[in-house]
């Protein structure tokens, strides 16, 4: 049994730094509920719930003093919270919609000298990078930000392949690389209709070990989304043993060497996982109660996902890169 003083170490203690995101300004919608003034409230119905749904949500914080006052009060709270070096502000999946339909936001628009509904999200972006500055912290941001012009001071996680990843490192932007059809460890192991709902396209572990980050990147990350993943139990699942094969490149950098002797060396390592009392996946497949047979989930091609992606990275190939960067991803 580990003693009490074991259980009892901070996460420092273990080497372990907790980074603390909170979302601005779009994936707003429960901030939104509790505080609807701060939304653009001159278009749709005002916010009274959180989302509840899998997706994109399209409501976003209006581009009002109110809301930068928001931003900066959360961003305040985990700066006193947590001691991490690094405080996430989000910046993914932010909708223009709302602003280029709403009045007020495009009279702020002018007033602030914002040409479209696609400069709001630069000028949330500068607002609240200055501010986790002003805290001597450093803003890490997803690469969306990345369709505008990006303030000193924040570290981009690039998600979106590799057409994000060298537009950051085009513009000497400390990058992290965080690939989704690479390192999202939400995706199903295989094809087969056995995995447990099956989101995303499938991501076995020998394309996990295929994992390489860009030369100049300052490292890389693996992600782990728990819409669909409702335990402890399930989250081991989905991680283990891919995050393993992801560890072991980070560590190793570089060019991937053939999986076989990775291969050769993880049945000792499954061992430990289950000594530990992880939950992991066996390699050939889920046991039976891990299966969840009558949840279709949403699951996609490779190739489905490689043009939706083609797609989210259209403001940036358009002008610098090409979406066959992620098409042969």
């Amino acid at each position: 049994m580990p003693s009490c003083a074991a259980l009892s170490r901070t996460p420092a203690q273990r080497f372990v730094t907790v980074v603390p995101e909170v979302e601005l300004p779009g994936h707003i919608q429960a901030g939104l509920a509790a505080y609807p003034e701060l939304g653009n409230i001159d278009v749709g119905e005002p916010v009274v719930v959180p989302w509840s749904r899998f997706g994109v949500n399209p409501r976003t914080l209006a581009p009002t003093d109110e809301a930068l006052a928001f931003g900066r009060a959360a961003i305040d709270a985990l700066c006193d919270l947590f001691d991490s070096p690094w405080i996430g502000i989000g910046g993914d999946e932010v909708p223009v919609t709302e602003w280029a339909q709403s009045a007020a936001a495009r009279e702020r628009m002018r007033e602030l000298g914002l040409a479209t509904p696609h400069d709001v999200q630069p000028w949330f972006t500068d607002q609240f990078v200055a501010h986790v500055r002003s805290r001597g912290r450093t803003a890490l941001a997803w690469d969306e930000v990345l369709e505008g012009d990006v303030p000193e001071g924040v570290q981009v996680l690039a998600w979106r392949g590799p057409v994000a990843m060298r537009e950051a490192l085009r513009r000497g932007i400390p990058v992290i690389a965080c690939p989704d059809l690479e390192v999202y460890l939400d995706y199903p192991q295989s094809e087969s209709g056995e995995e447990p709902i099956r989101v995303g396209p499938p991501l076995p572990i020998e394309r996990a070990y295929a994992l390489r980050v860009e030369d100049g990147a300052s490292g890389g990350q693996a992600n782990v989304w728990t819409e669909h993943l409702p335990t402890s139990d399930r989250v081991d699942f989905a991680m283990f043993p891919r995050l393993a094969a992801i560890a072991e490149r980070l560590w190793d950098g570089g060019e991937p060497p053939p999986y076989e002797g990775f291969a050769r060396r993880l049945p000792t390592h499954l061992r430990r996982l289950a000594e530990s009392g992880v939950r992991y996946r066996p390699l050939d497949g889920p046991t039976p109660t891990q299966r969840r047979p009558g949840v279709p989930g949403k699951p996609l091609t490779r190739e489905a996902r490689q043009e939706i992606v083609a797609g989210l990275v259209e403001r940036l190939s358009g002008s610098h890169g090409t979406a066959d960067g992620v098409l042969s991803a």
